[in-house]
């Protein structure tokens, strides 16, 4: 099952046009679904982190985004990794983050839920 979207992720940039740039599908997999993500080529991890909170639950600050088996930093650029139309990226969840909810809701302690104030 997936899901896809079209987003312009970063405001238009004054460059050249030259190889790299333009709107690029990037393949977004998580553990059950994936994504397709329509995004400038020249943006960053952390731009297409923040269109991924949108489409899944999960914070910018809550994903971990892995190209080519290493995990990518949000300051990294895609064209400069070699992001390609089409090319597929692997969203998974930070797992630090992921025991701090599970041990958040086998607490019982309700967590950013307004209706429990």
């Amino acid at each position: 099952m997936g899901t896809q979207a079209w987003w312009h992720a970063c405001p238009k940039r004054e460059t050249n046009q030259s190889a790299g740039e333009g709107i690029i599908t990037i393949r977004v997999s998580t553990v059950s679904k994936w994504h397709d993500i329509s995004i400038e080529s020249t943006s960053t991890f952390g731009e297409l982190k923040m269109i991924l909170s949108l489409v899944t639950s999960l914070e910018p600050r809550e994903q971990r985004l892995l190209f080519k088996g290493k995990e990518r930093d949000d300051n990294e650029f895609l064209h400069m990794i070699g992001v390609r139309d089409k090319d597929k990226v692997l969203l998974l969840e930070d797992p630090a983050i992921k025991e701090k909810k599970l041990l958040g809701l086998a607490s019982g302690q309700p967590m950013n839920n307004p209706c429990c104030v």
